[in-house]
This record gives structure tokens, sequence and C-alpha cells, in this order.
């Protein structure tokens, strides 16, 4: 803004100076051409946005992932989807299939009905938080969604 109005400044002073006119229309196009040169960049961020493309980060998330089968308490993820929120950050949701708790088995206990008990859900949560988190850079947000338990 502040070019364009030193812009026109300026074209208004060469012609009051030299008189001839096409000096504005000059001044006209080096405004436009600061304007385009401002708006480009951001209609590739906004089209990156809108096509989902979380670019570079795709790296990060798919070893992130490939991790989440070391976090103690998850059997399975499925559904996984990650998609930037803006230039710089991304947001995503996943499912989570728990492993039973080695308790829950028990072939000798007095019980005729075996019932499933499933690991902590709050930590199995909050170790996929913090590794997904850790791995991919700017994620900002994360839905995860529990099953089997």
């Amino acid at each position: 803004d502040t070019l364009g109005s030193v812009g026109v400044i300026i074209s208004t002073i060469l012609i009051e100076l030299y008189g001839w006119t096409g000096f504005d229309p000059i001044a006209s196009l080096f405004i436009a051409v600061l304007i385009a040169a401002s708006v480009i960049p951001l209609v590739i961020d906004c089209g990156k946005v809108l096509c989902l493309d979380v670019g570079d980060k795709e790296t990060n998330v798919q070893e992130a992932l490939h991790e989440l089968s070391n976090v103690e308490g998850v059997a399975s993820y499925s559904e996984a989807r990650f998609w930037p929120k803006d230039s710089s950050s991304v947001v995503g949701s996943i499912h989570v299939r728990l492993t039973p708790s080695a308790s829950s088995y028990d072939p000798t206990g007095p019980h005729s009905v075996k019932k499933t008990a499933y690991t902590n859900v709050d930590r199995v949560i909050d170790r996929v938080n913090r590794l997904l988190k850790s791995k991919i850079p700017g994620l900002d947000d994360l839905s995860i969604q529990v099953e089997g338990s």
C-alpha cells in the first residue's frame, strides 16, 4: 500500500515537472505488479489448503504412523487423515484400536464368562497424541477415536 502511494506521488510530481501524462499509466502498472507479487503466494497457499496438500510434511506423517505400532496399548490404527489448517499448521483425525489388557485373560480363573478388559484408554490417547505431535511438525489439532473399549 505504501509503495503504491509513493508511486502515485512520484507520478504526480513527474507530471507536474514534465507535463507528460504517460507517468500515470506507468505508476498504475507499477502498482499492479506490486499487487500481483503480493497476491501470488497467497493464492498458492490457499490452493494447497483447498487441495488438502500437506506438502513436505507427508514424510513426517508416514514416519509417525509407522511408529504407532510401537506405542503400548495400540493394536492398530485406521482412517488416519491429515490436512493443512493453514500454510504452517496441520490438523488430523485417526481411529485407534486398543490391545486387550494382559489381565483380561485368565484361563484358570473362577469366572466362567470371559470379559475383555483393555489398556487404560486415557494413557493410550495421551501416548498417541504425544507421539504424533512430536513427529509431525505443525500438528495443531488431533482427534483420536478409540475403538475396542
